[in-house]
This record gives C-alpha cells, structure tokens and sequence, in this order.
C-alpha cells in the first residue's frame, strides 16, 4: 500500500473534525444579526508525494478567520 495514500488519508481524517467543530461553534456563538466568526481553510488536503520509511512526515494546514468575532476551536477529534 503506498504510504501517500494513507498520509492523505490521516490529513483529511484530522482536519475535517476540526472544521465541524469550528462551524457547531459559529452556530451557538453567533447572535442574530450581530458579527459572526467564519472559519477559512484554503488547502483542504496535501499530497506529500512519494514518501519512504520514516518516523513522522507533518503538514500544518491554515486556518482563517474571515469574520467579524472571534473564531473559537474548543475541541478537536481525528476521525
């Protein structure tokens, strides 16, 4: 099994969790018609192209706050 496959795997596993749970914040933070955090992740994946046998490969993925209150990440799960 090439490992790229299972690193892009294990990227998205982790950064989507983080997205739901920003937006389920946004929802409970959020008053009507007040300001609103909105999360921003530009580059949703990374392809570490092909990879050999070693301890540990990292990316860091971006997170934005394009909104006008602040963007509060309480709690985050790999999937």
């Amino acid at each position: 099994m090439k490992k790229q496959l299972v690193m892009g795997a294990l990227a998205l596993v982790l950064a989507l969790p983080a997205i739901g749970g920003a937006q389920n914040v946004q929802k409970k933070a959020a008053a009507p018609g007040g300001p609103k955090p909105m999360i921003e992740i530009p580059k949703m994946s990374y392809d570490f192209g092909e990879i050999f046998e070693q301890e540990k490969y990292e990316y860091s993925f971006v997170v934005r706050n394009r909104g006008t209150a602040d963007l509060m990440i309480e709690d985050v799960k790999p999937g």
